[in-house]
């Protein structure tokens, strides 16, 4: 977790959390403002965290959603469109994407959709959340192996195991199977085994995937370095301190 998002985390349970709302829209005001820097801090962890335990504060993060976009940066309506929809209120959900995503080019955030599904055992949701990965353009094979990979799972443990080889079939149509989890792909396969079925691929060996992941960590650090060169304060000392000093200089401030 980023420092910004135990930083929002500690607000939160001091209860202060309003207080930091007003704060991250204080950063969009500065006639200085810096979008790079304020995007790569933006804690989406710790507003998913407002959203879900502060429901009175969904008006401010509202707010906070049309000030930033203004600004260009469209992660809190990325947040605010994850939780609407993880909470099955897809009108609202529908809103916010045509509003402020349908045409950005940045990656979809949707980590909380697929962590609602497994908690809750329900792949309801993803259906619809993958219609929408598949009708942007930008969307990486990776993504939508995350996504098939939690379909896999929880099918998987519910033990419906040719519906979970329907999807495998149905993710072959727009992905590899190398973009499907190693672990979710073996536990269908004993699953299938248990029940006298074969599983009709070959799993793909963990290197390959290996492979893949080091080509992600050099385009990673490439990221950095240009973050690096837009905003260096933002990878002082200042950052290491551990989550409970950040709780003293909550209470302190």
């Amino acid at each position: 977790m980023s420092y910004n998002n135990r930083l929002c985390n500690a607000y939160m349970n001091a209860g202060r959390a309003e207080e930091f709302l007003e704060e991250l829209s204080a950063l969009a005001d500065k006639t200085d403002v810096n979008v790079v820097n304020i995007k790569a801090k933006f804690p989406a962890g710790g507003i998913m965290g407002i959203l879900q335990h502060k429901a009175e504060l969904l008006p401010k993060v509202s707010a906070l959603v049309e000030k930033y976009a203004n600004i260009g940066i469209i992660t809190p309506a990325n947040c605010l469109w994850m939780h609407y929809f993880k909470e099955e209120q897809f009108t609202e959900a529908k809103e916010v994407y045509d509003k402020y995503l349908a045409k950005s080019e940045d990656n979809l955030m949707f980590a909380s959709i697929n962590q609602k599904a497994r908690d809750a055992s329900n792949v309801n949701l993803l259906p619809p959340l993958l219609e929408i990965l598949n009708s942007r353009p930008n969307t990486p094979q990776a993504a939508k192996g995350i996504l098939y990979s939690c379909w896999v799972d929880v099918l998987t443990a519910q033990q419906k195991y040719d519906e979970a080889l329907g999807v495998v079939e149905g993710s072959l149509k727009s992905i590899s199977l190398q973009n499907i989890n190693t672990t979710a792909l073996n536990r269908l396969k004993e699953g299938l085994a248990s029940s006298n079925k074969t599983f009709p691929y070959t799993i793909p060996q963990k290197e390959a995937r290996k492979n893949r992941q080091n080509v992600s960590s050099i385009a990673a650090a490439a990221a950095v370095v240009v973050i690096m060169k837009e905003s260096p304060e933002m990878f002082s000392g200042f950052y290491v301190f551990c989550t409970f000093v950040e709780m003293l200089m909550v209470f302190a401030l």
